[in-house]
């Protein structure tokens, strides 16, 4: 009986995740790095993109380390650096004195752009809402493109075809608002992580018959 319901236990916790039909803002530990330069009062000018283009990308970084919480960011008016990235209610580690600035200016005097990374094995669909522009990626090849400065919109990505490496580039490039969250809408395993869940079902099936026996 202890082995039965340890089997089942094991099965109901790998099928949850089967269920996120429900929005859910996405959570977790990420790799964040923030740059910032001037706009060049152009909102074409590259530095003002959210894109792997972006030339501020290959400067110094203001701050580098890791975020943990939500990415559910909102400058509240206070537009601040430091505040936006604790807006949702996160940890930043190591130092961050560098991030007490001004995020941007209007007329595209002052851009700053953030990196967002993190790995996650599984399939994901959902919805970026943002001011500036955003571009989503993974392993390396585009599933959201927005990277112009807008003002508030929601820019949606469909089931990606594997997990692997995300990574987010966000630009707040004209002054407030600046507004960046993340809602995943549907969240599927890998094959591998169901067909280990097959075998799961396989096994407990077997446990039975061999029970009756």
């Amino acid at each position: 009986m202890r082995m039965l319901r340890s089997l089942v236990l094991l099965l109901v916790g790998m099928t949850l995740p089967l269920g996120a039909a429900q929005a859910t803002i996405l959570s977790g530990s990420f790799s964040i790095a923030v740059y910032q330069g001037p706009g060049n009062n152009n909102s074409a000018d590259p530095n003002n993109q959210a894109n792997l283009s972006n030339p501020l990308l290959a400067t110094t970084a203001l701050y580098s380390g890791t975020y943990t919480g939500n990415i559910n960011f909102d400058d509240g008016g206070v537009n601040n650096i430091l505040h936006f990235l604790t807006s949702g209610g996160g940890s930043l580690s190591g130092t961050t004195t560098a991030l007490n600035t001004t995020m941007s200016s209007g007329n595209f005097a002052l851009t700053t752009i953030f990196d967002i990374a993190w790995s996650d094995p599984y399939r994901l669909a959902g919805t970026i809402y943002h001011d500036d522009g955003v571009s989503l990626y993974l392993n390396g090849g585009s599933i959201a493109s927005s990277p112009a400065p807008t003002t508030p919109i929601y820019t949606p990505f469909g089931l990606t075809a594997t997990g692997g490496n995300y990574r987010l580039i966000y630009a707040a490039a004209n002054g407030l608002p600046e507004k960046l969250t993340v809602d995943i809408t549907q969240a599927v395993p890998e094959p591998g992580s169901l067909a280990l869940l097959g075998l799961g079902l396989v096994g407990l099936a077997s446990w039975k018959r061999r029970r009756r026996a």
